[in-house]
């Protein structure tokens, strides 16, 4: 009967031409509206009160299918009519709400699904012995839309009894898989994960994985990082993975990058640009080059900085969280926290490294927008404010990228205010989003008297291995090893799940390399303003070793700015107080430290 609620990508064009083809002919119908709620309790206790199905619409603004639904189906008097009578119809805006994504997820915009009136979504099986599938769907032609409208509510009407005990089975089942499972962790995490990644390299198509093509920044710093640690073969996957992404997915003409590609073969690239990929993709470019100092390279992470401090750029100093064609004026000005968080911090290393102080000034100005705007000490910082209306409630990812940014803020500029609130961020974290018995982070606030999807807490595995790399660097810059246990705990939470979901592997791997991998640790010691130790901050940041981590504190009055620093318990000769000179003699401390390692190995076999 339900066969029909199928969400595959190949799905949504289809579906735009066919809602085209037939609103062409021209119906004369009047046009009329749903009854458009929110997801808040005044929407469930009316589904209650009312025994409805609740339709849950979760939408982008970028997306041009969802447009399309605006204007060619949501208003058809057919789908207005069979929505109005038999659900109550919620709308939100999925990158506002990732909470509601999460829990009701999908392969396309808009994302429809069918709640019961807890709000647990409707299953339905097939056959009677068949596995049970979440009743969503994606838009479709009107038609075709009530009459799915129609069978979702005879459906529940003549088998509610047998869909409330499927739904609450289900319940069971997701709040119980959405634990990670412990196991301990060690160095050997990195290298493992990372020869199982590289086993899944396409070499005809130049890219990790299959279709949909979706850009693994993540899984492309990996590569790099341990480039760094050893050549083979992390170098090689590392720039053609990179280069395969910017010949497929980068705008040659507008710059940036696009979200994604739905073909196996790079076909029907989808050509929203959103600002955290954007920024990723900044962070890879940069990386690059500090690890190979090719012109190239500096010339293509230049151009991917110079697009993202500009394209996204408003006045207030924050950015806006996409460019699309389907938004008014071409660009969604929502400011969001995570994202903002993540573009400043891409900035501020990007403009070290490439000696571009306008880069540095644009990533401070984002996280100063953050600290001023959207920083609320003991408390957090709201995911948006729209129209004057702050979004709640608290997300892992907001605190974990605006964290980011004010770490970035304070490598470059050596001002404690931003360890200050980075730390903050960390602490309302793991104070409110912890689970003490797991160790791993919440992904948001569960709410006991809620619909029962947001009474559990889901645990996040990309966002909490962020986190990690947040706690590490805490650690490393304030020698408080409740960072560094912090850290662990969240690691060994998902030590025999990580690969669970193979996408977000990577960014648990990144985590793990960061805590048991040594860092280059560079202290900067100068005067507050000093113009010297902030040369001596900005070659650190743009040194080779991708882990180079930039403390700051002050000297006497009078002396000049100096620097030390510290691989694997080897230090520099004597401080340097030359900019010029410190990634040669940093690139010397890693060299000596490699060979004490190479000699130990060696007296072991």
């Amino acid at each position: 009967m339900f066969s029909r609620f199928d969400t595959r990508f190949g799905r949504i064009s289809a579906w735009l031409l066919v809602l085209a083809a037939a609103l062409s002919a021209g119906r004369g119908f009047a046009a009329t509206s749903i009854e458009w709620a929110t997801y808040d309790p005044a929407a469930f206790q009316r589904a209650q009160h009312e025994d409805k199905v609740i339709m849950l619409v979760l939408e982008v603004p970028w997306s041009a299918p969802v447009a399309m639904a605006h204007e060619m189906l949501w208003n058809q008097p057919e789908v207005v009519q069979a929505v109005n009578s038999d659900f109550v119809a919620i709308r939100e805006r999925a990158d506002l709400r990732p909470d509601l994504a999460r829990r009701y997820p999908s392969q396309g915009w808009p994302a429809v699904t069918f709640l019961l009136p807890n709000g647990s979504p409707l299953f339905f099986r097939e056959s009677e012995s068949g596995t049970p599938r979440r009743m969503a769907t994606t838009a479709m032609a009107p038609e075709r839309m009530a009459l799915h409208l129609s069978e979702v509510s005879a459906y529940y009407k003549t088998e509610q009894s047998a869909v409330i005990q499927l739904a609450a089975t289900q319940d069971r089942i997701i709040a119980e898989t959405a634990r990670p499972t412990a196991a301990p962790v060690g160095r050997a995490t990195v290298a493992t994960a990372a020869t199982a990644f590289a086993e899944t390299f396409d070499a005809e198509h130049r890219y990790f994985g299959g279709a949909p093509r979706i850009p693994r920044f993540e899984l492309i710093e990996v590569m790099q990082v341990l480039s760094a640690e050893e050549t083979d073969p992390w170098e090689v996957l590392a720039k053609t993975s990179l280069k395969t992404l910017l010949d497929k997915l980068g705008d040659p003409e507008g710059g940036g990058i696009y979200r994604m590609a739905v073909g196996l073969d790079w076909s029907r690239p989808q050509k929203e640009k959103l600002l955290d990929r954007n920024a990723r993709m900044l962070d890879n470019l940069t990386l690059a080059w500090r690890l190979s100092g090719k012109r190239s390279d500096r010339d293509r992470a230049l151009a991917q900085g110079r697009f993202l401090a500009t394209a996204f750029s408003k006045e207030d100093g924050s950015l806006a969280s996409a460019l699309c064609v389907s938004c008014p004026g071409g660009r969604d000005d929502a400011v969001l926290s995570g994202s903002n968080g993540v573009a400043a911090a891409a900035l501020i290393h990007a403009g070290a490294a490439l000696e571009d102080e306008s880069l540095i000034d644009r990533g401070l100005a984002a996280a100063s927008f953050l600290a001023r705007e959207r920083h609320l000490p003991g408390r957090g910082l709201p995911r948006a404010v729209m129209n004057g209306q702050t979004i709640l409630p608290l997300y892992l990812e907001d605190l974990q990228g605006a964290a980011w940014g004010f770490l970035a803020a304070y490598e470059i500029t050596g001002e404690k205010a931003w360890l200050g609130r980075a730390e903050d961020l960390a602490k309302v974290a793991l104070a409110k989003l912890r689970d003490a018995d797991l160790g791993a982070l919440r992904d948001t606030v569960p709410r006991p008297a809620g619909p029962i999807p947001l009474r559990h807490a889901l645990y996040p595995q990309r966002e909490n291995s962020r986190m990690v790399r947040v706690l590490v660097r805490l650690y490393h810059y304030t020698a408080d090893a409740g960072y560094f246990d912090a850290a662990k705990t969240i690691l060994e939470a998902f030590g025999a799940s990580y690969r669970r979901v193979e996408i977000h592997a990577p960014a648990y791997v990144l985590a793990s390399y960061e805590y048991f991998y040594p860092p280059t640790l560079v202290t900067v010691r100068g005067e507050g303003g000093d113009a010297e130790a902030a040369a001596l901050r900005r070659a650190a940041l743009g040194s080779e070793y991708p882990f180079t981590l930039v403390v700051s504190s002050t000297s006497a009055a009078g002396q000049p700015a100096t620097v030390q620093a510290v691989h694997g318990g080897e230090t520099l000769a004597r401080p340097l107080a030359d900019a010029l000179g410190l990634r040669a003699a940093l690139a010397d401390l890693r060299i000596r430290y490699q060979a004490r390692v190479n000699r130990h190995d060696g007296e072991e076999e």
